[in-house]
């Protein structure tokens, strides 16, 4: 299995970052008392990445702007996925002036 790290202690809700195991790239979240879910990330041609600076933090900001808002947890991920796929399209850390974030 990858190697695993927990990225937060002592919440409600916990997120275990999975790094590359032969099955692609998936980001494992675990809510307590509930069973471990995995997320596939979202599908990028290598040719599309510009620059993964500022990809996690991307991740963490969209996954606590629903986080916040009390959205279950696959939205709270989905959310974080949709700002790091943005982030690493682009040269920096900077967004479209239009997200198109559903």
């Amino acid at each position: 299995m990858a190697k695993t790290r927990e990225l937060c202690k002592d919440t409600r809700d916990k997120i275990v970052d999975l790094h590359k195991a032969g099955m692609g790239y998936r980001t494992i979240g675990k809510q307590l008392g509930e069973k471990v879910t995995m997320f596939s990330v979202l599908d990028i041609d290598q040719n599309d990445i510009v620059d993964t600076n500022g990809a996690g933090d991307a991740f963490v900001g969209g996954f606590l702007s629903e986080l916040v808002q009390e959205r279950p947890l696959e939205e709270c991920i989905r959310a974080g996925h949709y700002a790091a796929n943005v982030i690493i399209r682009r040269a920096g850390c900077t967004f479209p002036e239009k997200p198109d974030f559903p």
